[in-house]
């Protein structure tokens, strides 16, 4: 079996990982943190976007906004400049607020100033930036937001998608906030940054390292190395270093291969792993891609993940200024 996706990326980014699933299918805890998995480069000689973004003192929040699913992760509609309603992925794995050069163009957009680096899932790219002169969120304006003019999909996959959302609200735009995600009622709330964590006898407060703009945790395989996995909710699937799969000796639910932009080849497998472990919250039964330990340098071996299939498990809050997630349990499991 070939997976449709270009890249492990792409699969996990996108739900493409789907052909490979063909069978079924607060305590505080502070591990210390093995050191984040490289990503691929891209030229190096550009700066990464400045976060967190600006908030108004006059903010008017909280601000509730509902998502919808596309391929897996949450999607919501988002006023830009004035009445354009766009389409934008809330995706904290990407350390970059993105626009696709399509949207930008039929907005009357135009790049300025000099590029920036964009670090999405293992790739890497540097891209022109703009201005976006306003976002609106229900009551929430939000005005002269930097957006690097990038499509995702161009940089993990050779595959059109007509659909493709116009923007992806990344690390930059969530770190100004206290953000919320209850997978239950398909919502987003955004509070200010320091509004108090949630507290309860069930809410599981984590450390987050935060590396190049982006956020990892410390995530533990009984029977296997810790490692850090990036926090992605533009993440479909979760991904496992492939050390960590080949420690585990876990028959694979499928099996399948995947190919690096540069036409490199290797072999994954979709596991499902019996226990994860995320400060004191055990989550069981998580698939899992993982690559196979003779893939080529194309691909990066040492890249770990937690997407929606692991926090639709729970209400998520995020503070990526403060460091901190907390997994508060749902009553009702979210819709995958």
């Amino acid at each position: 079996m070939r997976l449709t996706a270009l890249s492990v990326a792409m699969a996990t980014f996108l739900a493409l990982i789907t052909p490979l699933r063909s069978a079924r299918g607060a305590q505080s805890s502070d591990p210390p943190h093995p050191e984040p998995p490289l990503t691929r480069k891209g030229s190096g000689a550009s700066a990464r976007q400045v976060w967190p973004i600006p908030l108004p003192k006059a903010a008017v929040l909280p601000a509730a906004l509902n998502y919808r699913l596309w391929n897996g992760v949450p999607l919501t509609d988002i006023a830009v400049n004035g009445a354009a309603i766009q389409h934008f992925v809330i995706a904290s794995g990407a350390n970059a607020d993105l626009l696709s050069p399509d949207a930008a163009a039929k907005l009357g957009i135009a790049s300025e100033g000099p590029s920036v680096r964009v670090d999405l899932f293992d790739r890497s790219s540097d891209a022109p930036q703009t201005t976006v002169k306003g976002l609106r969120i229900g009551l929430l304006t939000l005005e002269g937001l930097p957006f690097a003019l990038l499509d995702p999909l161009q940089l993990l996959s050779r595959t059109p998608r007509p659909d493709a959302p116009e923007g992806w609200l990344g690390a930059p735009f969530l770190a100004a906030f206290t953000v919320t995600i209850d997978p239950s009622s398909h919502s987003i709330t955004l509070e200010r940054p320091d509004v108090k964590l949630p507290v309860s006898t069930d809410a599981i407060s984590v450390p987050l390292v935060v590396k190049d703009g982006r956020p990892f945790v410390s995530v533990q395989a009984p029977g296997a190395r810790a490692f850090l996995a990036l926090v992605d909710t533009g993440t479909a699937g979760s991904l496992i270093p492939s050390a960590v799969g080949a420690k585990l000796k876990l028959k694979p639910v499928d099996t399948g291969s995947v190919t690096s932009p540069d036409g490199a080849v290797a072999r994954a497998a979709l596991l499902r792993v019996p226990l994860l472990k995320v400060g004191s919250a055990n989550v069981t039964n998580v698939l899992a891609a993982c690559l196979a330990a003779d893939a080529p340098l194309a691909f990066n071996k040492e890249m770990g993940a937690l997407g929606m299939d692991f926090f639709n498990r729970y209400r998520v809050t995020l503070s990526l200024v403060h460091k901190r997630m907390v997994l508060s349990p749902l009553q009702t499991p979210g819709t995958p």
